[in-house]
């Protein structure tokens, strides 16, 4: 039997960003190329990522994601932003009012935030998405959030934050509202059917070192900071799906050669029109030396 992925704990290593009114200031920045994050007036896009707030307390406003002066704790004409709001989350796109989620993120537990952006007539809709559900929508039409500052994760020195941030993809394609519900839980990767469609693709899975790379094969890498720290975690949340290593799937049966082993026992041939023809596993029998 298959193994339920959502009783299945999110485990690995990832980048700890952490920030304590400019005592530490753990931040990574896409130095190799300030165009990503860019998103023009034109065309469709898709961010997604996964984060745990470890802060366990409301913070106000400062950016935890986002392309804009990181010398800023303003609204910035030319940038866009995911800000802590509170016990939620909010973004700020070039001067437009801040569209927030509906989410508890500071409860230290993994949450997936996001946003779409899609022509809609003579709308171009923002969709911002937090756990796989759409939390708000807003026509960003003529509203330019392009600047020459590096994509960032991690806030402003002055500021404070304890988040880890994993699976940090965009892609050049608007997901469906159902397909952010299902792709905003799993991890991504190359047996997504989107992987063609990543910009960029950051898993953020190492350990130690100065960057973060960039797993789409366009080598933009980030820069971590010198005060970044990385953390293990092994946690459930209700809202990732996690993947499933080839060692967990193989130590529990697969169902299709159970039965197929049966009737074997039973020297009964199994018909192929049955659908149960997994892989048989001879059982090895070790008979007595005389």
């Amino acid at each position: 039997m298959k193994p339920n992925v959502d009783a299945l704990p999110y485990a690995g290593v990832g980048p700890r960003f952490a920030s304590n009114n400019g005592s530490t200031n753990g931040v990574a920045f896409l130095n190799s190329n300030t165009s990503i994050g860019n998103f023009g007036t034109t065309g469709e896009y898709t961010l997604m990522f996964k984060v745990r707030n470890d802060i366990g307390r409301e913070v106000n406003y400062p950016m935890f994601v986002g392309k804009r002066d990181p010398a800023s704790t303003g609204v910035n004409e030319g940038g866009w932003g995911f800000l802590m709001g509170g016990n939620s989350f909010q973004i700020d796109w070039a001067l437009y009012n801040r569209p927030s989620g509906k989410i508890n993120q500071i409860d230290g537990v993994w949450h997936t935030m996001g946003f779409t952006i899609a022509p809609s007539g003579s709308a171009r809709n923002l969709k911002v998405f937090a756990d796989g559900a759409l939390q708000n929508t807003s026509n960003i039409a003529g509203r330019n959030a392009d600047n020459n500052y590096p994509l960032r994760i991690g806030t402003d020195a002055s500021s404070n934050s304890n988040i880890l941030v994993r699976d940090l993809v965009i892609l050049n394609k608007a997901l469906t509202d159902a397909e952010m519900g299902t792709y905003m839980r799993k991890e991504f990767g190359i047996d997504n059917p989107y992987f063609a469609n990543a910009i960029g693709f950051w898993p953020g899975n190492e350990e130690s070192g100065e960057k973060m790379f960039d797993r789409s094969g366009k080598g933009n890498n980030f820069d971590f900071s010198e005060s970044i720290q990385f953390a293990n975690f092994m946690d459930i949340s209700p809202n990732i799906s996690p993947n499933i290593s080839q060692s967990a799937f193989l130590a529990v049966p697969n169902g299709v050669d159970i039965p197929v082993m049966i009737y074997n026992w039973m020297n009964i041939s199994v018909p192929k029109t049955w659908g149960l023809m997994g892989k048989f596993y001879n059982p090895t029998i070790n008979l007595p030396k005389d």
